[in-house]
């Protein structure tokens, strides 16, 4: 009978401080300040414009419409790659020629 071969030993993985986490969100944050602060003087740069009820609205519906386009795209990207879809290249008939 042959035995079957050893696993090689389980290294422990080097711990990590979270400096580099740290300094992501600081980025990530600072990214986010600036956008908002950009936001802020666009919108003050609008004058005396205001925008009626029906504006609020269609801006809404456009803001959930658009939500729901991108999430249902996201999971049909991600059902389509779980399912096998993204592996079937050709068709039987491609394989033939």
């Amino acid at each position: 009978m042959s035995e079957s071969p050893t696993p090689p030993p389980v290294q422990p993985r080097p711990r990590r401080n979270g400096l580099g986490l740290v300094l992501l969100l600081v980025i990530l944050l600072g990214f986010l300040a600036f956008v908002v602060w950009g936001f802020l003087k666009l919108w003050k740069m609008g004058g005396d414009t205001q925008m009626s009820i029906h504006g609020w609205i269609a801006l809404g519906i456009a803001f959930v419409v658009t939500g729901l386009l991108g999430g249902g795209l996201m999971w049909l990207a991600f059902y389509s790659s779980r399912k096998g879809w993204d592996d079937q290249v050709g068709t039987d008939e491609d394989a033939e020629g």
